[in-house]
């Protein structure tokens, strides 16, 4: 049965009976007129919702004593403010990993429209059917190109070089591509990607390898969409098999996937000075709202993203 719509000020008095303290109904009213009530509300209470002595919610839901909808709300915001923090982060490795498939296939590939022939792509059998959704993928995004530099190209040389095609593909689809690149393209991207980590941290014998890649691309594309839609960022996680990854960054627990984890692995490609600044913004917004949570704790919430206060110490 659909929910009837109800009021702001309906939606108020029911949480007011659910035990939530609003000091003040024209603020949180405000609010909800601002923000939309189930991405506010449903979307953050459940570190605040009362249990009983086995662990189960009370039924109909009661919130702790003492939460108030500004810990509720801060909490909202806070996430809001992760995801503004990481988002332009991982968007650098998404350009950093466009560059680099569109100029490793076409230096390995150069004809014209090489990218839409089958044999310049694994020759995995069981890869196949994968090399053929992307070659679709890349063409079905040429004929949708309007009015820039794809539409340009087509127009005037009858062709379009991948790596000017790669700007207009999305991170997923990049991600798809670089799975199904042949043997050499793929070590190649990966090789750079070592040699530039080494570089900016003096590092030697670090090898981030095509299977991580994949490993790290799977769930950075994940953590984008998050970030892009507006969803809740703190409690996300992906699967990792993260074994070969923690060996290489010498930190335990990347394979939990969580927030904290797409930041460490953030290392392997940001400048250094971009990295120490990231993990300096982390710690500060976390800084900033260790007072504004009563009911709950800031290091509920840094338990959830998986905080390791070591990693930001050691790499600040």
């Amino acid at each position: 049965m659909d929910k009837p719509f109800k009021t702001y000020d309906t939606l108020i008095r029911a949480l007011r009976k659910r035990n939530m303290v609003i000091n003040n109904g024209s603020e949180a009213k405000r609010i909800l007129e601002r923000e939309n009530y189930y991405s506010v509300i449903n979307g953050y209470k459940s570190l605040f919702l009362d249990r009983d002595s086995l662990g189960h919610l009370y039924n109909p839901e009661r919130y702790k004593t003492g939460t108030s909808f500004k810990e509720v709300y801060y909490l909202f915001e806070l996430d809001r403010k992760l995801r503004n923090l990481i988002l332009p982060e991982i968007i650098k490795f998404e350009s950093t990993m466009k560059a680099k498939v569109g100029h490793y296939f076409h230096k390995e590939y150069p004809d014209k429209n090489s990218f839409l022939d089958f044999g310049n792509y694994t020759k995995k059998s069981n890869k196949a059917s994968e090399v053929l959704k992307t070659i679709a993928i890349l063409s079905n995004s040429i004929s949708r190109q309007k009015n820039n530099p794809v539409s340009h190209y087509i127009k005037n040389y009858q062709h379009v070089p991948l790596w000017v095609l790669v700007n207009y593909l999305t991170f997923g689809n990049i991600s798809r591509l670089y799975s199904v690149c042949s043997d050499r393209v793929r070590l190649n991207i990966a090789k750079e990607i070592s040699k530039n980590y080494m570089r900016e941290y003096n590092l030697r014998s670090k090898q981030v390898s095509p299977e991580m890649l994949d490993e790290i691309l799977g769930s950075m594309v994940m953590f984008r969409n998050v970030c892009a839609h507006d969803e809740r960022l703190f409690t996300y996680k992906t699967k990792l098999k993260a074994v070969a990854l923690e060996k290489l960054l010498n930190k335990n627990n990347i394979r939990n996937g969580d927030l904290f984890s797409t930041i460490v692995l953030l290392k392997l490609f940001l400048k250094k000075s971009d990295y120490k600044r990231l993990l300096k913004s982390l710690q500060d917004l976390l800084n900033d709202y260790s007072n504004k949570f009563t009911t709950i704790k800031i290091d509920e919430i840094k338990n959830i993203i998986g905080f390791d206060n070591h990693w930001i110490i050691t790499n600040r």
